[in-house]
């Protein structure tokens, strides 16, 4: 009679990828390869990339660090740097029939009230009848521009003739709050401030 053999152990099968190969682990047979796949490669991608710091390339999108995109950052802009930047407050100035107008424009703050000073002092020096200050094109004043106002009015002969017309709803509100609408005496137009007995 012949001598039962033990039942066959089923072999196990490990798959493992190794340089693009799919290999089968027979154990102490070795290694058989089989189903070598398709070998994959990189495919550049020229897709442009908008946001800035960022390269596109065969081995992707490479973006620098986040913390190094802050333009401010990189360019080390400040805020005095940003103020100065800007277009200045000082639009034009026009002398007529014995009366100036300066018209200012944009944002009236500490970082151009130097500029607003020197144009109204020079204005102020001319003695003219009467100054008109236009702020149909300013968008925000604050209180160090408020100051300068006050100043230049100050050293005028008759502070009765200096005049602030057009102010924006912003401005005007800024004036109303400071309690200089009636210091100054607003007028709605350019033409309503000159044509104004003083």
């Amino acid at each position: 009679m012949a001598a039962a053999r033990a039942p066959r152990r089923p072999r196990a099968t490990l798959a493992v990828w190794t340089n693009g190969d799919s290999i089968t682990s027979a154990g102490s047979n070795g290694a058989v390869v089989r189903n070598r796949p398709r070998e994959r490669r990189a495919v550049a991608d020229h897709t442009a990339v908008r946001e800035p710091g960022c390269i596109a390339g065969a081995a992707g999108v490479k973006c620098r660090d986040p913390a190094t995109r802050d333009h401010a950052k990189e360019r080390e802009v400040t805020e005095r740097e940003v103020g100065d930047a800007r277009e200045g407050p000082v639009e034009r100035v026009d002398a007529r029939d014995g009366a100036v107008v300066v018209h200012l424009c944009g944002e009236l703050d500490l970082y151009n009230a130097d500029e607003i000073r020197d144009a109204l002092a020079a204005v102020v020096e001319g003695r003219p009848e009467r100054i008109v200050v236009d702020l149909g094109g300013v968008e925000f004043i604050d209180s160090t521009a408020l100051g300068v106002l006050i100043e230049a009015r100050q050293r005028l002969g008759n502070q009765h003739a200096f005049l602030i017309a057009a102010p924006g709803a912003e401005p005007r509100r800024t004036l109303e709050i400071a309690g200089m609408a009636k210091f100054f005496g607003l007028y709605e137009t350019v033409e309503a401030a000159l044509a104004a007995s003083t």
